[in-house]
């Protein structure tokens, strides 16, 4: 601070480092927060974590519905967006979410194309094949994130 603005600041805090008072904890607010929880506002709901799931395969299986990609990168596509939502999701919504992105896949690009019947039997592996590495992946993750 200068000496000129100084002038005009309340004598407490021309030396202070804040000039702004920081109010205690307002008892109300931590009243309302859940035990344990001390005052941090950050802690995420697991109805947030289910949205935030149903939301990124909704929004990769609408892109992939205009992209011009085989059904076989979608599943790469939908493991990828399952491990990065198991970084940021609880381990039940991360089971979840592979088992949406497993179904989503098989309803919307494994031929025949809207319906839950596979035609083949390596689509029938290669959809085994995936959900079991989502399900693997997504622990592994949820794991990792926890230690």
């Amino acid at each position: 601070m200068t000496h000129e603005s100084a002038a005009s600041c309340p004598p407490d805090w021309v030396d202070s480092p804040t000039p702004v008072a920081v109010p205690p904890k307002w008892p109300a607010v931590s009243a309302a927060l859940p035990p344990g929880n001390d005052g941090v506002l950050g802690e995420r709901s697991p109805v947030r974590d289910y949205f935030e799931v149903l939301a990124a395969i909704t929004a990769v299986t609408t892109a992939g519905w205009f992209a011009p990609l085989g059904y076989e990168a979608f599943g790469h596509i939908y493991l990828f967006t399952v491990i990065a939502l198991s970084l940021r999701v609880g381990r039940r919504p991360a089971l979840f979410a592979a088992v949406v992105s497993a179904v989503a896949w098989d309803f919307v690009f494994l031929p025949p194309q809207l319906s839950f019947s596979i035609l083949h039997f390596d689509d029938v592996l290669l959809l085994g094949t995936y959900f079991v590495v989502a399900l693997i992946g997504s622990q592994l993750t949820a794991r990792m994130r926890t230690q």
